[in-house]
């Protein structure tokens, strides 16, 4: 079994209900970015202890801008994102070359 992976997206509007089961609400709400991260614990590594999940109404949500500054404040209470330690991971997910 793999590990939960983060999921970002700059438009959750288009989204089928079955890949996304709360685009109702989104719609709604004027919901267009979203990202969805697990946490970890030092000594719960192998599994997310909390889900870390940011919306936004705007559709240029600056991902690596947040990632960063959450990534700094999870050291400092002793937790962390997990997947991905390398930049090269990050870089990927955020469609950063």
């Amino acid at each position: 079994m793999h590990p939960p992976q983060p999921e970002m997206s700059n438009n959750v509007q288009k989204y089928d209900k079955k890949v996304y089961l709360r685009v109702s609400e989104a719609q709604r709400c004027r919901v267009n970015s979203t990202m969805v991260l697990p946490l970890y614990s030092p000594d719960m590594m192998h599994k997310p202890v909390a889900v870390f999940e940011l919306v936004q109404s705007g559709k240029d949500c600056p991902f690596s801008m947040i990632l960063s500054k959450l990534r700094k404040c999870l050291e400092v209470v002793g937790f962390s994102l997990r997947w991905g330690e390398s930049p090269e991971c990050w870089r990927k997910l955020l469609g950063i070359d």
